[in-house]
């Protein structure tokens, strides 16, 4: 009975391991396509962006053309502006996930039993029924992503907000980061604010 034990603790702390090389993985590569990224954004949301900006583009101002005037107008870190809130995201999206898929797990278990007893017809032959595996999985893993997302949605959000504030320090909105999102957000529509979109 202790040798199973040890076997199950030696398997959570592969686990816990694995989970956590994965969000440094993801937290480095994350890091190193952040000025891509950023350039990215604002093309994609330019027409809602100052024209007085770095990031400002005619139609036909190319990728490049953008990442030189950033750099140009607001310095080469700004190129990580929103870069924060990212990395918190993709750290706090493993080990969310992590969680959740295994309380989840126990908890669709517990529901499946419970749904069987109610329905003998649903009973399968065997308990390690392949099926009921392959569905308890299926919820549980789709709860675990749904409430990952829920939780850290307003990191995104504030992550577009702080990669598409353009401009020297004294010319953007949010020039303290993401403490200036956080309390703009929050004074002017609440709770709610975070998770507009």
């Amino acid at each position: 009975m202790m040798m199973g034990n040890n076997n199950q603790q030696s398997a959570s702390k592969r686990t816990l391991i694995d989970a956590l090389a994965g969000a440094a993985a993801g937290v480095f590569a994350r890091t190193v396509v952040a000025p891509i990224d950023r350039v990215k954004l604002l093309i994609q949301l330019s027409g809602s962006i100052p024209s007085a900006s770095a990031a400002s583009s005619s139609p036909k101002t190319n990728p490049l053309q953008i990442f030189r005037g950033i750099i140009q107008k607001e310095g080469i870190l700004s190129l990580w502006r929103g870069n924060t809130p990212t990395i918190l995201i993709e750290g706090g999206s493993t080990a969310l996930n992590f969680v959740f898929l295994n309380w989840y797990k126990l908890a669709s278990h517990a529901i499946l039993t419970s749904l069987e007893q109610q329905y003998p017809s649903l009973q399968s032959q065997n308990r390690g029924d392949r099926k009921r595996r392959l569905l308890q999985s299926f919820v549980s893993g789709g709860l675990a992503g749904a409430t990952t997302i829920s939780f850290l949605y307003p990191l995104g959000f504030m992550r577009t907000r702080l990669a598409t504030d353009v401009g020297n320090k004294g010319e953007r909105m949010y020039p303290n980061g993401m403490r200036d999102v956080l309390c703009k957000i929050w004074s002017s529509d609440g709770f709610r604010g975070f998770y507009k979109g």
